[in-house]
């Protein structure tokens, strides 16, 4: 009987102290619930500054725009993946902007702002890389059809060559030996006391016309010097003619055509920037308005732009 009682004892101790770690189980619960809880409200009423953390990602979106602007107009393929991408860019800069409209948020807000910009780093880096990856094999495969291109032209040379050993510059011509100028910009200058050059499209500042270009690759024309006549024509359509400045004449479409001045370069066949000047005499200025510059060699129009005089 007396063992028997002590089991009982035991059971009955050892149930009252398991309700009393059930009890303090449930107790620390509550106490760090509502600490938790506290915690929550207290970040939730302090205020944080986001004019730093809406700078930093206007700079982040301002640099992946300014990417996939020099990505657009290659071909169509690429255009369509741009869009769809800027369209999701969006979307998720939109929630971004939702959460960092006040100058002053929530410490709550600002965590998710971040999360969120976090998200639209990862998700812009992996967009450009795609479309890096786009641009690539686009030129992979513009280089193997110029490269085929270049194969078949030559092809038809030798056989012209074979037919006729006089062929004339028409023919050449014929065969793709011209060059163009393709991304013209056009700037007025003014020369600074350091020698260092200052744009400018004032006609009372001017001191020179500076035209940059690109020739784009081109394996069918003959590789050497180039003179390129320069023709400026004033706001009025009629060509400026300077003698004492180095004006000419020269040879377009059989008929003898005037040039404002004329500069040498040399071209290798590979893709190349240009930049040439034009200027006039010191105590002349520019009249007001728009001008031509047209640029030429070997008989034909490398290409033209407008350039306005304020």
């Amino acid at each position: 009987m007396e063992k028997e009682e002590e089991k009982k004892d035991r059971k009955t101790g050892l149930v009252w102290l398991l309700l009393l770690f059930l009890l303090a189980s449930i107790g620390l619960n509550i106490y760090l619930f509502s600490s938790t809880e506290k915690k929550d409200q207290l970040l939730n009423k302090e205020m944080v500054e986001s004019d730093n953390l809406k700078k930093d990602f206007q700079k982040q979106l301002d640099s992946a725009h300014t990417q996939l602007e020099e990505y657009k107009g290659k071909n169509a393929k690429m255009d369509a993946r741009i869009q769809e991408i800027e369209s999701d860019l969006k979307a998720k800069e939109a929630r971004i902007s939702s959460l960092l409209k006040d100058n002053k948020i929530t410490y709550n807000k600002f965590v998710d702002a971040k999360d969120e910009i976090d998200k639209w780093k990862y998700y812009a880096g992996k967009y450009l890389k795609q479309v890096d990856e786009l641009s690539e094999e686009n030129k992979r495969l513009s280089t193997e059809n110029k490269d085929l291109t270049t194969e078949v032209k030559k092809n038809k040379h030798d056989i012209d060559q074979l037919t006729d050993e006089n062929i004339t510059f028409k023919n050449k011509v014929a065969l793709g030996e011209q060059l163009k100028a393709t991304n013209m910009v056009i700037t007025g200058v003014r020369m600074r006391s350091s020698g260092k050059e200052r744009e400018t499209n004032r006609a009372s500042q001017i001191e020179k016309i500076k035209i940059c270009f690109d020739i784009p690759e081109n394996h069918v024309a003959d590789n050497g010097n180039r003179d390129i006549f320069i023709k400026v024509n004033d706001p009025a359509g009629q060509p400026v003619v300077i003698q004492s400045m180095g004006s000419g004449t020269f040879t377009y479409q059989g008929t003898e055509s005037s040039y404002t001045s004329k500069e040498q370069v040399f071209y290798d066949n590979a893709p190349k920037n240009f930049c040439i000047y034009w200027g006039f005499a010191k105590d002349a200025h520019l009249k007001t308005g728009t001008y031509t510059i047209e640029l030429y060699t070997e008989g034909y129009k490398m290409g033209e732009k407008n350039f306005t005089v304020k």
